[in-house]
Parts: C-alpha cells; sequence; structure tokens
C-alpha cells in the first residue's frame, strides 16, 4: 500500500473534507466552488478569531462605506466593526457632565471608530447600542448639527434622504424663528411656496400626531404618503423639546386644522 494512498484516505476523514461534501450534496455546489466557499468561511473564521478586543468593546456589523444610498441594506457589503461600548474616560464624563453628554460622546465615538474601520453606522445601529430610543439619537443629532459637526453616519455620509433633507432644514429655521425669505436663502434660493408648504404640512401633522390619530388617517387627512407624514412625525420628535414648546404651540395653533388661515392676526403660510 503506497504511502499516497494512505496520506488520501487520512485527508479524507478531515473536517474540511467533510464540509466539502455536504457543500457538493446538500447546497448542488461544484466541487470547485465548494472549495471557494471553504476558503472564504475560512478566511472569515481567521479574522474574527485574530480580532482583538479591549474591555468593553464589540464588533457590530456595519455597512461598508463603499456602498451606494438607496440600496437595501440587506443587500449591501457589511464590515466587523469594533466599537467601545464603554472606555475609562466615560465614568469621568458621567459624574462631571452627566448621562446626556455622556451618551453624545459615546455617539461620536461609535460613528468616529467604525468610519475609520471603513463601515457606517445608521441612527437605528445607536439607538440599539446604546439602548435608547430612536428619538434620542435624533435629539443628539440635532445637538451636534447645531454645534456644526456633521456625524459620520450612514445617513450623513451617503446623503440618505437627500431630497426630504430640505423639509427638516426649513422647519428647524422656522422654529428659530428665521423668516421664510431668509429660510430661502440658506437653502440655497428655496422657493418660498415649498418652505411654506413644509411648514403647514408640518403642523397639520404635528396636531393630529398630538390628538393621537394614527399615522394611517394622518396620511388621507393630509394627503401624503406615510413616508412623508413619518418624516415630519420624526421632525417634530426631534424639535419637541422644553426650550421649542412655545414656538411649537404657535406653530400648530396658527395652521391648526380647525383655524381659518384668514383670521385676523394669522400670519399665513
Amino acid at each position: 500500500m503506497s504511502d499516497s494512498n494512505v496520506l488520501d484516505r487520512m485527508l479524507a476523514k478531515s473536517a474540511e473534507q467533510s464540509l466539502l461534501v455536504e457543500l457538493c450534496t446538500q447546497y448542488a455546489l461544484s466541487p470547485v466552488a465548494a472549495e471557494a466557499m471553504l476558503r472564504r468561511i475560512n478566511q472569515h473564521v481567521e479574522e474574527r478569531a485574530c480580532s482583538i478586543r479591549a474591555p468593553g468593546q464589540i464588533v457590530m456589523p456595519a455597512v461598508s462605506i463603499g456602498e451606494p444610498a438607496g440600496k437595501p441594506v440587506r443587500c449591501c457589503k457589511l464590515i466587523d466593526a469594533t466599537i467601545t461600548i464603554d472606555s475609562p474616560e466615560d465614568v469621568s464624563i458621567f459624574h462631571e457632565q452627566g448621562p446626556v453628554a455622556l451618551r453624545k460622546h459615546r455617539v461620536f465615538r461609535m460613528l468616529t471608530e467604525a468610519h475609520f474601520q471603513g463601515g457606517l453606522l445608521s441612527q437605528e445601529d445607536l439607538a440599539r447600542l446604546l439602548s435608547v430610543d430612536i428619538s434620542t439619537i435624533k435629539r443628539i443629532f440635532a445637538a451636534f448639527r447645531a454645534d456644526g459637526v456633521r456625524l459620520p453616519s450612514r445617513g450623513q455620509i451617503k446623503d440618505i434622504g437627500r431630497t426630504t433633507s430640505h423639509k427638516g432644514e426649513a422647519i428647524r429655521n422656522y422654529v428659530h424663528n428665521f423668516d421664510l425669505s431668509d429660510i430661502g436663502l440658506r437653502l440655497g434660493n428655496h422657493g418660498l411656496e415649498s418652505i411654506a408648504r413644509y411648514i403647514r404640512h408640518f403642523a397639520l401633522v404635528a396636531v393630529l400626531l398630538d390628538k393621537g390619530v394614527p399615522v394611517h388617517q394622518i396620511c388621507r387627512v393630509c394627503r401624503l404618503s406615510q413616508s412623508v407624514v413619518e418624516e415630519y412625525i420624526a421632525i417634530y420628535t426631534e424639535l419637541n423639546i422644553p426650550e421649542n414648546s412655545r414656538v411649537l404651540e404657535r406653530i400648530k395653533g396658527l395652521y391648526s386644522p380647525n383655524r381659518s388661515p384668514h383670521k385676523k392676526g394669522v400670519r399665513r403660510v
């Protein structure tokens, strides 16, 4: 009996060979395709096994920075990003500045770490990592935006929602008491009619939402698609904080569906 025959039989009993046979027989792969698949599986296992993580870090799947906007996440290439959930510096930030500042710091750190490794996290990813509601993450993003900081999230880097971003910017500027003409200039000579429409729709959605009207009925009343209504709801959730309460009540009062826009003293939009 030749040594080569003995070696062939020994190799045939390996776990890899068993997996190759299963890939060929159970999944109808050719031997070449099965071997390629097995090499990729081994590579993936080695990459994860070799990942050295410090205490307080986890591996989080993030959409590759090379994936275009609009592509479904389930079809996107994902990378394993090492994200720091907890760090020694967090203790001092919590005690000196409080939990709100700590959450803001962690959001910036997580996004920056993922971006550095070639991945982009979404607001939903951050809400999951921090175990908070998505509205909390939106408020954190709003705070950074007010400070002039552009966060490296998937929505920001890929400009997802680009066609609807003017709505949010117009409404935010209006809430902060900018005149319609100034808002138009800030948005790049955006039409005043469009800005006025954004604000009217926002006010109607906010009023109906406060009344507990379901989303599908709000769509029917406002004659807007569900995606647009949900965007206005997201903007309202972001802006509905104590500092904006008076101006939001004024806006909702002016454009309540039960109030005539021609009433004396009411500024038409």
